[in-house]
Formats: C-alpha cells, structure tokens, sequence
C-alpha cells in the first residue's frame, strides 16, 4: 500500500487547505478522466478489469493512477481521436509529461479518423 508521508494531525489541516485555483484543476482533471472513460471501447477481461480498477482509483481521488489504469484498458484496442484527446488533456493538466507525449503521439496517429470510434 502508498503511504502519502509521515505527516501528523498538526500538519494536516494546513496541507489539506487547497486554494481554489488548484481545486478548480483538480475538477478538471477528474471531468478530462470521466471523458475518456466514456470514449474507451474495449471488450476483454484486461479492459474490464482495467476500468474496474480506474474507478476505484477515481473514486479515491488516485488522479495519475486512474490515468494509468485507463491507459492499460485502451492498450490494444482501437481507440478514438477524442479519447486520446481526453488523455492527453489530463496528463497535460497533471503536468505528466511523458504520459502526455505518449497521448499525443496516440491522438495524431488517429487524427483524420475523428470520432468514428465513437
């Protein structure tokens, strides 16, 4: 299991004080994630399980993880413009940048397909 840090419950309430600004990129993140979920296709048991496992991390608030596990439920499989769209918006704002090459890479690989994956 990931251990976040030694933190104790003095120095809690002043790191958990997000300012609004990285709030508002955190939401972002999680509607860029949500997006791509709704555009991934698959059917094996590797993408169930893969999707299974982004929610869980999504639902935990695991943003790179989520990431991660989407990108393992897509690996394989024919894929949208606008997944890899989605993707590469997510990684951008996470500041993953080799993820967002990666994404990006796959986005132009399928452009001029648009969203016939759909």
């Amino acid at each position: 299991m990931r251990r976040c840090g030694p933190f104790t419950a003095d120095v809690i309430p002043q790191v958990s004080h997000l300012d609004e600004s990285l709030a508002a990129d955190w939401e972002n993140v999680i509607e860029w994630l949500r997006l791509a979920r709704q555009q991934v296709r698959g059917e094996d048991t590797v993408f169930s399980a893969c999707v299974k496992e982004f929610e869980h991390y999504l639902e935990h608030n695991e943003l790179e993880l989520a990431l991660e596990a989407l990108a393992g439920a897509a690996e394989g499989q024919d894929q949208s413009h606008r997944f890899w769209d989605s993707m590469c918006v997510a990684a951008m704002a996470m500041k993953l940048d080799v993820m967002q090459a990666f994404f990006a890479a796959k986005w132009a690989q399928t452009k001029g397909r648009g969203s016939s994956a759909l």
